[in-house]
């Protein structure tokens, strides 16, 4: 069901004076978010923007991803940075697990009317979310799909809620009495050439473990190179209980020619700790190293392409 957020509440003095105190520390967001203001909880959702006052957003305070959008303007500093970056108006670009909408809102202003965004978002309930937030925004160049990408078109379970993360959705889970519903998967190479539609600048992949039935939906575009630049967030666990690892998943790019670089989750230095400009050091040249983190994302560039990112990552 699709959310209406024509007539959105404001936010109140109270939450917009919070905003702005969060938004000017200059350290320690992350933790007063999570831990100083975890029930600051109005009874509706209220308007909330992102760091560009252009872009606003129904903000249910009992979400975590809502709150955290809310609150600081950002979700995923490094990774917002590097999809910022590579953007450009006219590139058709595919997020894979839109969730609220974040990614999205940010694509469609980025590639503008003469670019285009295809949205996959599975949830029944997150898509109607979703659906409102785009509407608010008035995206005319985006297409929302209620279906998730793996490796084939058919009917499926899907775990809706997680025990231990309320706000994760996906395909594969670790806990064996999550709650499921049934639902459409389709493989992205398919619908693709269904649509007619050829080469994809960006893909951004998020989807909770279910990556690796993503992309096996992909493979045939990556061998080919269809595929110009990936975002992609790995869930090691969830992958390991198909007895896989990510290394084998990174693998599928780099038997076909793609650079492989991980997102730093950190942000170096001690100013500019909260900005979102792009730097070369959020990119580490990936060593076939195993990361110790627990979602680590990557960045995964054809090989065209990379001499136009190396020039790109000097600006």
């Amino acid at each position: 069901m699709t959310e209406d957020h024509a007539d959105l509440a404001e936010p109140g003095l109270g939450l917009r004076t919070l905003r702005m105190a969060v938004r000017c520390l200059p350290r320690g967001r992350s933790w007063a978010i999570r831990r100083g203001l975890p029930h600051v909880a109005p009874g509706h959702p209220v308007r909330g923007d992102f760091h560009d006052p252009r872009i606003s957003f129904a903000a249910d305070m009992n979400q975590p991803v809502a709150r955290t959008l809310f609150f600081h303007g950002y979700w995923e500093q490094n990774v917002t940075s590097v999809l910022l970056h590579v953007l450009r108006k006219g590139q058709t670009v595919v997020d894979v697990g839109a969730q609220i909408g974040y990614w999205i809102l940010l694509m469609s202003q980025a590639v503008g009317q003469e670019g285009r965004v295809l949205s996959f978002e599975a949830d029944p309930t997150t898509f109607g979310e979703l659906t409102g937030n785009v509407r608010l925004n008035g995206c005319q160049n985006t297409m929302l799909l209620a279906l998730a990408v793996a490796d084939a078109s058919e009917r499926r379970r899907f775990y809706t809620k997680s025990i231990t993360h309320s706000d994760v959705a996906s395909l594969i889970t670790t806990e064996m009495t999550a709650p499921s519903i049934e639902i459409c998967t389709i493989a992205l190479d398919e619908f693709l050439d269904e649509s007619g539609i050829g080469c994809v600048d960006l893909v951004k992949l998020d989807i909770e473990g279910g990556e690796m039935y993503a992309l096996q939906g992909l493979a045939a575009g990556i061998q080919s190179r269809r595929y110009k630049r990936i975002l992609l967030e790995l869930h090691p666990a969830q992958i390991a209980t198909a007895g896989l690892t990510s290394r084998e998943l990174l693998n599928m790019f780099s038997d076909s020619g793609y650079r492989c670089f991980r997102i730093a989750n950190y942000r170096p230095g001690v100013l500019g700790r909260y900005s979102l400009k792009f730097r070369k050091d959020l990119l580490v040249p990936d060593d076939d190293g195993d990361w110790a983190e627990e979602w680590p994302h990557y960045f995964l560039i054809a090989p065209d392409l990379e001499d136009e990112f190396v020039a790109h990552r000097g600006n």
